[in-house]
């Protein structure tokens, strides 16, 4: 019960400062297909995101979690942080706030191909770089990292598998 009540906390705390953020859209805007594509669950072995679209489905909000179980998910799993992917009139941005954090990070995107997107935000600690890779139609794999060139030990990678609700 105790975890359920952090998780709706955390929703209902994310909800607010959105809320608080009043989000200005560029008329026509829509959600590219990689995008569209990133909607849905997705499950890995210790963690998993669920991305939903808003605000006429011109944003993308997802919610991570760790301490997730690959065959039996959602029922120890704690939110992790809250992103929002979405067009600020000039470039698509991906807005990270994990639970912890007192504010938000921006990551501007820098790439975008039919299956790969890279945001960067060279002025963060880390990660500096965020990278949403399809492997198929139903395996994603996200990469973090210090930027182009990181050594090994600055790339920390997670392999997800689409699975329904």
């Amino acid at each position: 019960m105790k975890k359920f009540a952090v998780l709706f906390s955390f929703i209902l705390c994310m909800h607010a400062h959105a809320q608080d953020k009043a989000l200005t859209l560029p008329s026509g805007s829509q959600l590219p297909a990689f995008l569209k594509n990133l909607e849905g669950n997705w499950v890995g072995i210790t963690g998993r995101e669920l991305w939903t679209p808003v605000e006429d489905e011109v944003v993308l909000e997802g919610i991570s979690f760790y301490n997730v179980n690959f065959e039996d998910y959602g029922t120890n799993e704690m939110p992790n942080e809250h992103m929002i992917i979405l067009n600020n009139g000039s470039n698509w941005i991906y807005v990270a706030t994990p639970l912890d954090a007192d504010q938000p990070t921006t990551f501007t995107c820098t790439k975008q191909t039919e299956n790969e997107w890279v945001f960067e935000n060279p002025e963060h600690d880390f990660p500096k770089r965020i990278i949403y890779t399809f492997l198929s139609s139903d395996q994603l794999q996200t990469t973090i990292d210090v930027g182009p060139g990181s050594s090994p030990k600055d790339v920390k990678t997670w392999k997800y598998w689409r699975k329904n609700l």
